[in-house]
Parts: structure tokens; C-alpha cells; sequence
């Protein structure tokens, strides 16, 4: 046998390792990939429920926000009507004031009492 026919044979003998080795990383892969499979399995079962859960929690906060936005507004109606008769009734009152001179009357007696007693107190202490 010459040393093409050894080469020959060790080419052989390697290219059977080779495609050993092959089958086995393929099978490797293959197991690896069916776990992963199995994995994104379970995790699309545990993510459905969530996403359901999701959806009827955004429901019930669109239901909230109506709700809600529909009281702010029956809140701002109420201010508004409560401004509007404080307005009115500070302009009615405002209507009455010029009208009524007794309390002109009682203001002005009111403030010469206060000049004479400070007028008074002055004097006591000179």
C-alpha cells in the first residue's frame, strides 16, 4: 500500500468522524430547539390570560373616565351656577348699600366716637 491508499483510508476514517459528529450536534440542535418550542408553549399559555386580563381592565378604566369626566362636568356646571347667583347676589347687595343711609349714618357716628375718645385719651396723657 502506497501513501495515497493510507490518506485515502484516513480521509475516510475522518470523514466518518465528521458526519458523527454531525448527526450528533444535529441532534442537539434538534432537542434544543424542541425545549424552546415547549418554552415559547408556556409562555404564549401564561400571556393570553394576562392580555385578557389587560383588556378588561382597560374597559372598565375607559367605563371609569366617562364617568368620571361626566361628573367633572355636573361639578363645573355647579361652580358655575354658584358663581353666578354669588355674583348676583353681591351685585343685588351691592344695589342696597346706597339705598340704605342709617348704616352711612351708623358708620359715621360710629367713627366721630372713636376720633373723640383718642381725642380724650390724648388729652389725659398731656
Amino acid at each position: 500500500m502506497d501513501l495515497v491508499s493510507y490518506a485515502l483510508v484516513l480521509l475516510i476514517i475522518m470523514a466518518a468522524v465528521l458526519c458523527f459528529y454531525g448527526i450528533l450536534a444535529l441532534r442537539k440542535i434538534t432537542e434544543t430547539i424542541s425545549i424552546m418550542q415547549s418554552d415559547i408553549h408556556k409562555l404564549v399559555e401564561k400571556t393570553l390570560p394576562v392580555l385578557e386580563n389587560l383588556d378588561e381592565a382597560t374597559e372598565k378604566i375607559n367605563i371609569l373616565t366617562t364617568d368620571l369626566e361626566r361628573k367633572l362636568y355636573q361639578i363645573e356646571n355647579f361652580t358655575t351656577s354658584v358663581k353666578d347667583r354669588v355674583a348676583s347676589f353681591i351685585s343685588f347687595k351691592g344695589d342696597i348699600k346706597p339705598a340704605n343711609p342709617i348704616i352711612k349714618l351708623i358708620k359715621n357716628l360710629s367713627s366721630i366716637q372713636k376720633g373723640v375718645m383718642a381725642f380724650l385719651t390724648k388729652l389725659k396723657e398731656n
